[in-house]
């Protein structure tokens, strides 16, 4: 019985997403998104829940039907879904990177504690 097989790259985004927990656990088999975005119609917009929850189905559905991330790529559903996700993570990053790995003392987070020490310095003068 024949398979589908992709390409290394299809795969190792297949693995990224599950190192990102992209992957998540709902009832898939019921979900109505499937349709709601057929051809990725929608998910540049949609909520990265839903996008999550789409690349979720897709992967899911693999397993019990060879084909279906081909068809999601065939039919732009599993791009639209990645491109979806990157723009999220694009928003977030610069964020990310200014509150989280910030040089030290430049951090929102260490600004915060160092702002807190002064009021404290204050407080005891």
């Amino acid at each position: 019985m024949p398979y589908a097989v992709y390409s290394a790259a299809v795969g190792h985004v297949q693995h990224a997403l599950y190192e990102a927990d992209a992957i998540v656990r709902f009832d898939w088999t019921n979900w109505d998104g499937i349709r709601r975005y057929r051809g990725g119609q929608g998910l540049a917009d949609a909520s990265v829940a839903d996008t999550c929850r789409m690349l979720t189905a897709i992967t899911r559905a693999e397993r019990f039907s060879d084909g279906t991330i081909g068809h999601a790529l065939d039919d732009g559903t599993f791009q639209a879904a990645l491109l979806r996700l990157r723009r999220w993570y694009d928003g977030i990053a610069t964020i990310h990177a200014e509150h989280i790995h910030a040089p030290p003392g430049q951090s929102w987070v260490s600004r915060r504690i160092n702002a807190f020490r002064r009021f404290q310095a204050v407080l005891r003068e």
